[in-house]
């Protein structure tokens, strides 16, 4: 339910971007009630991009 609700104010998301719209929901979830939410969203932002980048 709770991914449905983040999903529903965006209309018509393409499957090509499906992936990053479900990232993006496991990282807030995963930050919930976090006092530091913007250095933990940080440094999930790093961990991601490290790893599309192969290094």
């Amino acid at each position: 339910m709770r991914l449905r609700k983040f999903m529903k104010p965006f209309n018509a998301v393409a499957t090509k971007y499906l992936q990053k719209y479900l990232n993006w929901f496991l990282a807030l979830e995963k930050l919930g009630t976090t006092t530091e939410k913007m250095a933990t969203l940080a440094a999930i932002a790093l961990c991601i991009e490290h790893r599309l980048d192969g290094t």
